[in-house]
């Protein structure tokens, strides 16, 4: 396979040599001057790897990086910062906005190659990852769309040929109930399709235009569309301690119902199940705990190897796709998952998120 890669530096000399010791180990390189001339060519040609300059003129990296991460085509595009500078602030303001390695100039030759083909492996494992991942979905989906939508076909055939008004309420109701199903896991696959194409880490992609906040009455608004059945407003126990976010409200309220539906579905319907948020100056910690059947290590190793694309062993667990939205999108948000689980006991999930 050719690998494409762009080169962004404003010195044309470093940039026609960096150009041919890469062309010499058959890589098609794109070349340009200044950050806004690379955002023009990177749109254009979709390289695998990016090399960019750090100081550059109309556009310097910091900016150029910004950029990139505003297109979703882009933002998984690995990137090596080329920088005359080995400043430490320097080096972790381009990782915190998505670099993914730097070289400071000047450079051997060996360590240049060095670092593409790092680059450019890891690119091909998330391929193939991406690959196994799309194959197995496509083998998951259709059973599971098709479960809810039989007995949505059946009833409504049923009807067209009944005259008693209370069966006809009644098949009225499952099919309403399975057309909800159907439509919760028609839009699980879609955010998680959306998730897994979003570089973990990647926070901007998750910003509101306007701070949310987090509080005990949205924690239970966002609880509203659960299963009457689970009694969520007589088991719910909530704590939290009021908090805004830069965040998107969305993804946070989708971690916690994902969360709290799971202790719900997965306890006696007698145990209540709390929800605790505190804040300190740096960081925000949610403690989901439930009195339930709890899970097997081997369960909790498989809901992190589902969000590294192994999608076979987290199916395998019964788990369902709730888990791993949750693990991805805390990855992105920079954050912290854990599970602490003993079986047929108690299962608590914590999230620590930073504040900014």
């Amino acid at each position: 396979m050719e690998y494409k890669i762009l080169v962004v530096e404003d010195d044309p000399f470093l940039r026609s040599n960096i150009a041919d010791i890469l062309e010499t180990e058959n890589y098609k390189v794109i070349t340009a001057e200044n950050g806004s001339e690379g955002i023009e060519k990177a749109v254009k040609y979709f390289p695998d790897l990016i090399l960019s300059d750090i100081m550059m003129p109309k556009m310097n990296g910091f900016e150029f990086i910004e950029e990139i991460m505003k297109h979703d085509e882009l933002s998984s595009t690995p990137i090596i910062l080329l920088t005359a500078k080995a400043e430490q602030k320097n080096i972790r303001r381009g990782m915190s906005l998505g670099a993914d390695d730097y070289l400071t100039k000047p450079f051997q030759i060996d360590d240049l190659l060095a670092a593409v083909a790092a680059r450019l492996k890891k690119v091909e494992n998330v391929k193939q990852k991406t690959k196994a991942l799309k194959d197995e979905i496509s083998s998951k989906v259709p059973h599971e769309l098709r479960t809810p939508l039989v007995p949505i076909l059946g009833f409504s055939e049923l009807l067209l040929g009944e005259e008693n008004l209370d069966q006809v309420k009644e098949m009225a109701q499952l099919i309403h109930k399975n057309g909800k199903i159907l439509h919760q896991k028609v839009e699980k696959f879609l955010l998680y399709k959306d998730l897994i194409f979003i570089k973990d880490g990647n926070r901007d992609k998750m910003k509101a235009n306007n701070p949310s906040t987090l509080s005990d009455e949205s924690v239970r608004y966002s609880l509203l569309g659960l299963e009457s059945n689970l009694k969520a407003t007589e088991r719910i126990k909530a704590d939290i301690e009021s908090v805004s976010f830069d965040i998107d409200e969305f993804f946070i309220n989708t971690v916690i119902k994902e969360l709290v539906e799971n202790a719900l579905k997965y306890s006696n319907i007698e145990k209540e199940v709390t929800i605790k948020g505190i804040k300190d100056t740096k960081n925000y910690l949610i403690r989901i705990k439930d009195n339930g059947h709890g899970m097997t290590a081997e369960q909790i190793k498989a809901i992190d190897a589902f969000g590294r694309f192994e999608a076979k062993n987290f199916y395998e667990s019964g788990l369902g796709l709730g888990l791993a939205i949750v693990s991805k999108t805390i990855k992105i948000l920079r954050g912290e998952f854990k599970i602490k689980s003993e079986l047929n006991k108690y299962t608590i999930c914590e999230i620590l998120l930073p504040l900014n």
